[in-house]
């Protein structure tokens, strides 16, 4: 049985996107969850060190996300070919 192979690198633009959409609202929504975890009178120290690391966790694959897109939208540019080398020899 072959390897499958990675999804990620054919993802189209939109469902990168998409997927970056997603995750910043769930960051969004912890962002909730350790104001209230907060605003406690004795805050859990756990739960609030594991709502920060997944909040990290987020913050570090929408940056991924984000330039994977960047990368993916630049407009690739043609290695020169015959053309060039003929226009150069004229």
């Amino acid at each position: 049985m072959s390897p499958r192979p990675n999804r990620a690198i054919r993802r189209p633009i939109e469902e990168l996107r998409y997927r970056a959409d997603a995750l910043e609202r769930h960051h969004a929504h912890l962002e909730a969850r350790l104001r209230d975890a907060l605003a406690a009178p004795a805050p859990d120290a756990d739960r609030v060190n594991w709502i920060k690391a997944e909040k990290l966790k987020l913050k570090d694959e929408v940056a991924r996300l984000a330039a994977e897109v960047q990368r993916r939208a630049r407009p690739r540019r043609e290695p020169p070919g015959d053309g060039a080398v003929a226009a150069a020899a004229e």
